[in-house]
């Protein structure tokens, strides 16, 4: 059976894991990445465009021939530098020494886990000569799960290299990189660590327009330099320049004696307030001008990334970078530079991200959006975008959802405001909070759930003020506000129609619902008239990256013109199912075509056993949930029965197979003995006889139990060997794929109701006892008190 890409990443990771034993993470990782690479490269030697040569004796196969050899270690260290020769690789594949006593053990036990490591990589399922070479195939996703995990376990000081991918993706498309025009067209990472963020504004341009831009990078520390031209080769971007040195004191991207060379696209993620920042440098003298708007602070380096980041962009050039919040509000030289952007017009806007989304550091962040080519367009505004509120927990860190991906980069890339989220400030609205650019200021994104209304809890009724949250719903929903609140008295308070356990069917069952459901109904039924022929179409000229994309985006839109659905929660939905098992599905279609089974393997994911079941074989199935259902019934009710009677000296205790088991041989060998005894008890005698009864029932349900599973799976093996391409289509699409769309759909509308009665509930709950009536209560509690105290004759005033 085929192994899903989670779990092969997931296992590839738990084995790496296990056998690193005392290593740092950190460490370890330059082991297994450059091992990927080594098979990668091996695998793909011979693949049309890949532009590697693999010397003879260096290939994967070849180290594999060397497991229990004592020169393993030093046969890897020289078929990698034999590689990096023929390539001209310099030393980013041989940072990691495969004969390091220290790292790896000594003796047989090195030999033993480089001979295991390189077992792992041999695995079916990275066998890299059967991918696709368009971005489809493994080797990305399993570079990006390895390097996640590696960024997890090397902590706070050691995690920098890596800047999550959901994070890059937002970054590149907000700085508009889908404007690219040619391959001229110049990427820039001045602290690019690992690479992650480079190649994923790489991919997005390569995805959006079909360029492939130039890309340079710079990274100060060695190791993970060469980690960043490995990810670069690895991605089949074998002309990206990766430079090594400190940026800030020595860039590696001078143009002659002309100052910088100047990118149209700037991406960042650089240390957070680095201290020593201006190591190597003085910043008042900066022969480049970097700093000509001011110069940071001495001990935090925030803003000096962020101003090479400017300097290193042309005059049409735009750039993010990821700073932590004290950038938004921190005095003195940071407040001056922060007015200089504003006033010159660079800064064009401001995301604040969730906490806990980065590797390097758990404080909160934002992005840094910058644009030279708009400046004097756009004037001194500034888009400010809160979505610090929107993530996913995931282990240990928070990640972005797809959907709240989406949402940033679509709120962002049209200017619109939305309420609690995002909104554009006038420079005028800067100036007088003196360019403090704290996001609170500008957007009120809290939740007001918990603030109470003192006269409803003197008065009792469900607040107006409360109730207008709901207002988008009232407005769509015509009469529904009617139907489900009464006028309270006040002219500030309504109170409940309907009991709150009855508030969901109330809403569920109200016309102007039910139209809501069937406009959804309409709106998904047209998308699926033009997506379903397409998903049936599916073959292996299909892109699985481009296919979900325009997917997904596709069904946001249609979904998006719905009053009070969240078409982004439907969208999430489908992604959601994208990468739990439609791309696993459509990775197989496009290797195997329409076919459950190719080269003897059987995928049972496709169309597993329940789904054909429950299609063709429903009566059998429910004849055999019949039998087991009996089955049930008479375990039971022998359980029972032994209970009662199967103790140590109970009438069954001597029918029992080493006093534990109830047999029916030994229950037929009692009786027998009983009746030779004249005085037999009538009660063991009857027991005897119930447990026998159910006992040849028992053997009788089992047997026929076991034949009709037998039979069942007989006959769906038979029609998974005779399903046609045309049927397999079907099945897949129309019984899978589309009801699991589907129910993204409900689960949305579902939740509008769900918002509409958790909202009242809890209104209600809270105000249903004001005080005059816990006042009414205590009084009523007293005079009972009082008059039972008076029977006693105790005086109480």
């Amino acid at each position: 059976m085929r192994v899903k890409k989670q779990q092969l990443y997931a296992s590839l990771w738990k084995s790496c894991d296990e056998l690193r034993g005392g290593m740092d993470a950190s460490q370890y990782k330059d082991y297994i990445l450059v091992l990927l690479f080594l098979k990668y490269i091996s695998d793909r030697s011979t693949a049309s465009g890949l532009g590697l040569e693999v010397p003879e004796g260096a290939s994967f196969n070849d180290l594999m021939k060397l497991r229990g050899k004592t020169n393993i270690g030093e046969a890897i260290n020289k078929a990698l530098d034999d590689i990096a020769k023929a390539n001209e690789l310099g030393t980013s594949i041989t940072q990691a020494d495969f004969d390091d006593d220290d790292k790896l053990g000594k003796g047989q036990a090195k030999i033993d886990r480089l001979s295991r490591l390189l077992g792992l990589f041999a695995q079916p399922g990275l066998d890299f000569t059967r991918h696709h070479a368009d971005g489809a195939d493994i080797l990305g996703d399993a570079y990006e799960y390895l390097m996640r995990n590696f960024a997890t376990e090397s902590g706070k000081s050691k995690g920098q290299f890596y800047t999550p991918p959901e994070v890059a993706r937002v970054m590149a498309r907000i700085i508009g990189i889908d404007r690219a025009r040619s391959a001229r067209d110049v990427l820039y990472d001045p602290t690019c660590g690992s690479g992650s963020l480079l190649l994923k504004a790489f991919e997005e341009a390569r995805h959006r327009t079909g360029i492939a831009l130039t890309v340079y990078g710079q990274e100060m520390d060695n190791a993970t330099c060469a980690l960043a031209t490995m990810n670069m080769v690895l991605h089949g971007n074998t002309t990206a320049m990766i430079l090594s040195g400190n940026t800030l004191a020595e860039p590696q991207t001078r143009n002659g004696t002309r100052g910088l060379l100047l990118a149209d696209y700037v991406v960042a993620n650089p240390p957070f307030s680095m201290k020593s920042w201006s190591t190597g440098l003085t910043p008042e003298n900066d022969d480049l001008r970097r700093f000509s708007l001011g110069v940071p602070p001495e001990k935090n380096g925030d803003f000096a990334f962020l101003l090479h980041c400017l300097a290193s962009m042309k005059p049409t050039g735009s750039g993010c970078i990821v700073l932590p919040h004290g950038v938004l509000f921190r005095g003195n030289a940071e407040a001056r530079i922060r007015q200089a952007l504003i006033e010159r017009g660079y800064l064009k806007g401001i995301i604040g991200l969730p906490p806990n989304l980065f590797y390097g550091t758990g404080i909160p962040a934002c992005l840094i959006v910058l644009d030279k080519r708009e400046a004097k367009e756009l004037g001194r505004d500034l888009f400010m975008v809160d979505a610090s509120r929107g993530f996913v927990k995931d282990g240990a860190k928070n990640r972005l959802r797809e959907m709240d991906l989406h949402k940033i980069v679509d709120v962002f890339n049209r200017g619109e405001d939305v309420p609690g989220y995002a909104r554009r400030v006038p420079y005028a609205e800067l100036v007088a909070n003196d360019f403090n650019l704290n996001l609170p200021r500008y957007i009120n994104s809290g939740d007001a759930a918990d603030e109470h209304d003192l006269q409803a809890h003197m008065s009792g009724g469900l607040p107006t003020a409360d109730l207008t949250r709901l207002d988008p719903i009232w407005s769509a929903l015509p009469g529904l506000r009617e139907a489900l609140l009464a006028p309270a008295g006040r002219p500030d308070a309504a109170q409940l129609r309907v009991a709150p356990e009855a508030l969901a069917e109330t809403i569920t069952k109200h016309p102007s619902t039910r139209a809501l459901h069937g406009q959804l109904h309409a709106a998904l039924t047209a998308w699926l008239t033009t997506w379903t022929p397409r998903l049936r179409g599916l073959s292996a000229k299909d892109k699985p990256k481009v296919l979900i994309e325009e997917l997904s985006d596709s069904l946001l839109a249609a979904i998006r013109p719905v009053p009070c659905i969240d078409a982004y929660e439907v969208y999430e939905g489908l992604r959601v199912f994208w990468a739990a098992a439609m791309s696993d599905d459509v990775d197989w279609i496009r290797d195997a075509g329409w076919r459950v089974f190719f080269e003897g393997e059987r995928n049972a994911d496709l169309i597993p056993d329940a789904l054909l079941i429950r299609l063709e074989f429903a009566t059998e199935q429910a004849a055999l949930d019949a039998l087991l259902a009996q089955l049930e019934q008479l375990d039971a009710e022998l359980e029972a029965l032994d209970e009662e009677h199967g103790g140590e000296d109970g009438l069954l205790a001597p029918a029992k197979l080493w006093g534990k088991s109830i047999t029916a041989k030994l229950v037929r060998a009692r009786l027998a003995t009983i009746a030779e005894l004249k005085n037999a008890e009538e009660g063991e005698i009857a027991v005897l006889g119930r447990a026998l009864t159910l006992l040849n029932a028992q053997k009788k349900a089992q047997d026929a139990a076991k034949q009709a599973r037998k039979d069942l799976d007989e006959k769906l093996a038979r029609r998974l060997k005779a399903l046609t391409e045309d049927e397999v289509r079907d099945i897949v699409v129309n019984h899978r794929w589309i009801p699991a769309i589907t129910e993204a759909t409900t689960q949305a509308a579902r939740r509008v109701t769900q918002h509409i009665t958790d909202l009242l509930t809890t209104l209600h709950g809270r105000y249903a006892r004001p005080l005059p009536t816990i006042e009414a209560e205590v009084a009523a509690l007293s005079e009972r008190v009082g008059a039972h105290l008076r029977r006693l004759g105790v005086v109480w005033s």
